[in-house]
């Protein structure tokens, strides 16, 4: 409803016609004599307005009860946003971006994530999508309250993997602005988590992938200078600092490796005493200290790989 007052009574049927910052225009009539015009403005689809106020009016005809007529066609101080604070609100909420609170690093199962949706406008209290993962999960975002963020927390499960965690699709539940104006586009929004996050998610143990010795070909004895032999474990991916495993050689002597830094490969040296022989070196058992990944997935498996010392070297050992 819009409504102009006079300053004194006008003769019924009198109109003006009014121009909204919406850009539409809206007659307005005197009912009965009297100092009021009024009318009604119903919303367009592109119409759009922070705060809705007449921008100008033009006269119909509009005289006092003495004949005298309207010539003035300047706005008033008193709008209607000066009164009223009405919105007109055509377009539709959508999600332009995905992030996480959560700190950069890797997770193992039983971790978890904050994941953030950002709409383009405030929805409302208790409004819902679901988000795919790059992991397969579904996780459901909640907007705790009007505003425009919706959140959730994301369990990491025993199967999943992301080398960097990010949205691939999500579904609307309900989503609107405080206009009614329902949220349509699923659209993935260019930023997504990985943009400002790098999120691992792993829930892979590493395992030792090979045994291997950097030493050169030839017969290694237990005198100074000829009894040291390297040995490097390989592991399949990354593991901690300072983490270890015991090797048991064919020669019954067992060495401690060592991961010299965060990385793959744990080294040791075999130093050969009186006793040992070995026709062919190589790895028979190991034992496990700790030995994690950057995600504190623990090695568990034992089980000695393909690839051996043997397998490249001939490295034979004779006291």
């Amino acid at each position: 409803n819009i409504t102009a007052t006079a300053s004194e009574a006008v003769v019924s049927g009198n109109t003006i016609t009014v121009i909204l910052d919406t850009g539409d225009s809206i007659l307005l009539t005197a009912a009965a004599n009297g100092t009021t015009l009024v009318g009604t403005y119903t919303v367009s689809s592109a119409d759009s307005s922070s705060d809705l106020t007449v921008n100008s009016f033009s006269i119909g005809t509009v005289t006092d009860s003495a004949g005298n007529a309207m010539t003035s066609t300047a706005v008033p101080a008193t709008n209607i946003a000066t009164g009223s604070a009405i919105v007109i609100d055509n377009t539709v909420p959508t999600i332009i971006s995905f992030t996480s609170t959560t700190a950069d690093g890797s997770y193992k199962s039983t971790g978890t994530v904050n994941i953030t949706a950002t709409a383009s406008e405030a929805v409302v209290s208790g409004n819902t999508i679901t988000v795919i993962l790059d992991t397969g999960d579904s996780i459901l975002l909640t907007a705790a309250a009007n505003g425009t963020t919706l959140v959730g927390t994301y369990t990491v499960s025993s199967a999943d993997t992301s080398s960097d965690l990010t949205v691939n699709s999500f579904s609307i539940g309900t989503v609107t602005d405080s206009a009614g104006n329902a949220m349509t586009s699923t659209a993935v929004p260019a930023t997504n988590i990985a943009t400002g996050s790098a999120i691992v998610i792993d829930t892979t143990a590493p395992t030792v992938i090979s045994f291997t010795s950097s030493s050169d070909d030839g017969l290694y004895d237990d005198k100074p200078g000829t009894n040291n032999v390297n040995i490097t474990a390989t592991a399949s991916e990354a593991v901690v600092s300072g983490n270890t495993i015991t090797v048991t050689l064919d020669t019954g002597a067992t060495v401690v490796l060592t991961a010299p830094a965060n990385g793959t490969t744990l080294v040791g040296t075999y130093t050969v005493v009186a006793g040992n022989n070995s026709s062919d070196l190589t790895v028979s058992s190991f034992s496990i200290g700790t030995v994690t990944d950057s995600a504190g997935n623990a090695m568990s498996s034992n089980t000695l790989p393909a690839t051996n010392i043997d397998t490249d070297s001939d490295i034979v050992i004779s006291t």
